[in-house]
């Protein structure tokens, strides 16, 4: 089978068969690195045997019963008097006991037949909970055993001591050396939950992120077999560990201290600063005035020089008062202290090695001791790193490294080795170790066939809600730019003003982002596109049925914003193995759907890629314009394994932090040097030369962008929503969403009677055994199996945090596991299977128009706007 009309898309793409969409050929896989059968050690199959024979026994005593109390109701109808009372009194001794009361008369028959059957179904009830509880007692020994044995494994020990090595010597060890008994006391659940949250994640968890996330790579190909798929020998093919930026930034800080040094550090002014002549323009403040050696100094200021080269620059040109080097120094200190510098040893957030940075700046030092002192300091943090790296796969070595590394950095900055203690936080520790997965894999026709017009019909409504998006952002902004007009009285206003106010409008915070207004349009629509009937646990549509509805629905020209044309989806298959995919056995499903953004253009995914190249050229193909990058604050992407990868030469960066460090001068674009104005009814931004110009969510591209990237939700949350499949793609899996009060089961105490509540509680709504579950006080969702007594407990134990913590009005959401860890696909050399995911990156054939303020002027001249001329 092949794939038609590839030839009219560039090389780096295959189309769709809607062709105005188009996926790029390489795909990143993002996999667990433990095996999805080790996460089912810690089921307790016979456990649950046991319970459901109970709930069993439980119902027919419960319709037992309902059938003697109308036997007797109807016999008391017949009675009078006493006899009627003191049947009466049985009647309610019935209802509300677990045994069987003498009756005051004789009963008929069928009235005994039935009295038998419920002390039958009573009897049966009451062994099966003891055989509940008999092998309650056998399912937490076994349970603590099989921890243990998770516990003692090298690889998991490893695992979890580069995350948190506080975790391995106060909950692993500790849990190691206690015995194994049928009743353990709270610390040893503690840690064996611990034990069960890591492994859970090792197991069940599609991630970017050291060994037990490795990154791998397949391409889409326009013919062969729908899949084919070669484990390398090993699960790695590289290993790569790297040093986090704020030690550098600590390290820098420590360094500039030295006087000696500070003369080779690079001055750089902050962004929001603007310089003409002697006059520097500060926002929400009046411009203040320097003298002329200020201004000078400042104005070399340009975040390339050192302030030994800015002292030389600046002497050259007589200034009165100013003939030294000393002098210069002194200005620089000024400009420090007052904020209008920064003036230390640092490096980008971008930088892959940022230890190559600092080197580079070291090296710059003269005399030739002092520099190879100062080099000695970054020496001796390069071979802390060097010896981590060398001690993958034993956990002592790495261990004493690990340990080795934090002396090192705390005997040369005097700053402890880990941020935000006691929270759980990215780029908490100094290192990290990023990997790629050691496989060979293509993706065939057969399955792209099978994803396209599925796929298309989101893709569409994607385009329509960055379009729609596009508008709301605009308007929001344009009421800010009004309102600064109208305090001002200028048409032109200061771009830096103009960003502090509308910070709001672009939080940090997903659930305060201003684009969650739109949701519930987009959810609306897609309501009225799919029309689910209520009641349904599962619904299944074509492609075709539903084709004209979204049209109709999401029409929209074109995407809101350039970088918008890019989008993220996330495929899993549903399969036993590769071989039942070429069997045609197989389902697909959407993962988390990430719209109007690229989401292989950060380091984590770029710097694991065998073909860097072949990323580049594919943006550059994609979008021939130049790019406005944003440099965000590490304050903001506090590790640089979330900053952009994929910037081209061509591209713009946005400056608009104090810490953005080590930008090309000739690409950047700072706040300061922008100011901001309405151009023939569209808001632009342009350099104050007036050399560049921009359309405003030009300006914003990346920001906007990130702002929507996550909002893409089909369903409404609601109590219960099905599993909605078109044509071969599970769009939506089935979904419950509750309140932490409306699961008492969560409550009891004994853990007994709360594995039991679970699992009647999970038949009552006939969810299966394996899902995902989501609490408002949790980041991301965990797994948890119905079969797995200790992560019934962790699902409990959310429970009663999200009721004691204060999210009023918050929901715990559950949705089920698919594919569960039974049907994964994606192979190792030695036949383990691992859950996975395919990220795709698609690519919108219609292209939103490159702004021609000439054409755009004419047009305002006559009435109309360029939306009006596309439509």
């Amino acid at each position: 089978m092949s794939i038609p009309n590839t030839s009219t898309v560039p090389e780096h793409l295959i189309s769709l068969s809607d062709t105005s969409w188009a996926i790029w050929r390489w795909s990143a896989l993002r996999g667990a690195g433990f095996p999805a059968i080790q996460v089912l050690q810690l089921a307790m199959p016979a456990y649950a045997a046991a319970a459901d024979l109970f709930l069993t026994c439980e119902a027919e005593a419960e319709r037992a019963k309902g059938r003697v109390l109308a036997r007797l109701e109807a016999e008391a109808e017949q009675m009078q008097g006493e006899m009627k009372f003191r049947l009466l009194t049985v009647l309610r001794q019935v209802k509300y006991k677990s045994h069987l009361p003498s009756l005051p008369f004789t009963p008929s028959t069928e009235t005994q037949m039935q009295l038998d059957t419920l002390q039958a179904a009573y009897t049966s009830r009451e062994q099966a909970r003891i055989e509940l509880r008999a092998q309650f007692v056998g399912a937490t020994v076994q349970t603590l055993q099989s921890l243990a044995e998770v516990a003692q494994a090298e690889r998991f020990c490893e695992a979890v001591l580069w995350q948190n090595r506080g975790a391995v010597r106060d909950g692993i060890e500790s849990f190691l050396h206690k015995p194994i008994v049928s009743n353990p006391a709270s610390k040893q659940r503690k840690h064996g939950q611990l034990i069960a949250k890591y492994l859970q994640r090792y197991c069940t968890k599609n991630e970017t992120i050291g060994f037990f996330g490795p990154l791998g790579w397949g391409r889409w190909m326009p013919a062969g077999a729908a899949l084919t798929v070669h484990p390398g020998p090993h699960l790695l093919a590289k290993r790569t560990v790297y040093l986090e930026t704020w030690g550098f930034d600590a390290l820098g800080e420590m360094l500039a201290q030295n006087s000696a040094l500070l003369s080779w550090a690079i001055p750089r002014p902050m962004p929001f600063l603007y310089l003409s002549g002697t006059t520097l323009h500060i926002p929400f403040a009046r411009p203040l005035q320097l003298s002329d050696a200020q201004a000078s100094v400042l104005a070399a200021c340009d975040g390339q020089k050192t302030a030994e080269e800015i002292a030389d620059a600046v002497l050259r040109v007589p200034h009165p008062g100013l003939i030294s080097k000393a002098e210069v120094f002194a200005i620089l200190d000024e400009l420090r202290s007052s904020r209008r510098i920064t003036w230390t040893f640092e490096v980008s957030m971008e930088d892959w090695h940022p230890e190559c940075t600092l080197r580079r700046q070291l090296e710059r030092i003269t005399p030739e001791s002092l520099r190879q002192e100062t080099l000695s300091t970054l020496d001796r943090l390069e071979t802390a790193r060097m010896a981590i790296a060398e001690a993958a796969g034993n956990v002592e070595h790495l261990k004493q490294a690990l340990e080795h590394l934090d002396a090192t950095f705390t005997n040369l900055t005097g700053t402890a080795s880990t941020r935000k203690a006691g929270k759980t936080a990215v780029a908490r520790t100094l290192v990290y170790e990023d990997c790629q997965r050691d496989i060979d894999l293509t993706l065939g026709p057969a399955l792209l066939q099978e994803l396209s017009w599925p796929l298309a019909l989101l893709l569409t409504s994607a385009r329509w809600f960055t379009y729609m998006a596009a508008r709301f952002y605009r308007k929001a902004f344009r009421k800010i730019y009004i309102t600064l007009v109208k305090k001002t009285g200028l048409a032109t206003v200061d771009f830096a003003v103009f960003w502090s106010l509308i910070q709001p409008l672009i939080p940090t915070e997903p659930d305060q982002r201003l684009i969650n207004a739109l949701v519930p349009e987009f959810q609306k629509r897609w309501a009225t596109v799919l029309n689910i009937p209520a009641g349904q646990h599962s619904i299944h549509y074509t492609s075709q049925d539903l084709q004209p509805h979204v049209q109709e629905a999401f029409h929209a020209p074109y995407a809101g914003w350039h970088s918008a044309r890019h989008h993220s989806p996330d495929l899993m298959i549903d399969a036993t193995s590769p071989e039942a995919v070429l069997r045609d056995e197989y389902q697909l499903v959407l993962g988390e759907f990430h719209q109007g953004t690229n989401t292989f253009d950060i380091s984590a995914m770029i710097a694991q890629h065998p073909a860097i190249p072949d990323l580049l050229q594919a943006m550059t193909a994609d979008l021939p314009e130049a790019r406005v990058v944003p440099v965000y604050s590490r304050h903001i992407l506090s590790t640089r394994r979330a900053h952009t990868a994929l910037t081209l030469p061509k591209d713009w960066r946005f400056v608009f932090s104090a810490d953005s460090a080590d930008v090309p001068a000739e690409r950047m674009l700072s706040l300061g040097q922008l100011v901001m104005e309405e151009h023939a009814g569209e808001l632009i931004v342009r350099t104050r030369d007036g050399r560049q110009q921009f359309d405003l969510l030009d300006i914003l591209d990346g920001i906007i962008s990130v702002q929507v990237c996550d909002a893409f939700k089909i369903l409404a949350p609601v109590s219960h929503t099905p599993r909605v499949t078109v044509d071969r793609l599970v769009i939506c899996r089935e979904a419950w969403r509750f309140a932490p009060d409306e699961l008492p089961w969560a409550f009891h105490i004994d853990p007994l009677e709360c594995y039991v509540g679970l699992r009647r509680w999970a038949r009552a709504q006939q969810m299966p055994r394996f899902l995902f579950v989501r609490t408002p006080n949790e980041v991301k969702p965990y797994y948890v199996d119905l079969d797995s007594p200790i992560y019934v407990d962790l699902f409990a134990k959310a429970v009663r945090q999200a009721q004691s913590a204060s999210t009023e009005g918050k929901y715990i959401t559950i949705s089920e596991m698919l594919p569960d860890p039974e049907h994964c696909w994606l192979p190792d050399a030695n036949g383990n299977r691992y859950t996975s995911e395919i990220r795709i990156v698609v690519v919108d054939q219609l292209k939103p128009p490159v702004k021609n303020w000439e054409t755009i002027q004419a047009l305002h001249n006559n009435g109309l706007t360029e939306e009006e001329t596309v439509r």
